[in-house]
């Protein structure tokens, strides 16, 4: 399975979670987590993070969710 796939799926699984567990995920969550699951679980993404402000930050998984929309 290609990793923009992974990421699509896992994306969706999470907005799915948080939907059925009644959860707020803004996309500063969503950057924190995906940032977890590679740095923490070892999840290959290549979702290249970089510091920011409000903590990790990925161009590429902020791609991604414009895409899930």
């Amino acid at each position: 399975m290609l990793a923009e796939d992974r990421v699509y799926r896992l994306i969706k699984l999470l907005l799915y979670t948080a939907k059925e567990e009644n959860v707020e995920v803004t996309p500063t969550k969503i950057q924190k987590i995906f940032f977890l699951l590679e740095k923490e679980k070892g999840v290959q993404l290549g979702l290249d993070f970089e510091p920011f402000i409000f903590g990790p930050y990925s161009e590429k998984l902020k791609d991604y969710l414009r895409q899930t929309n």
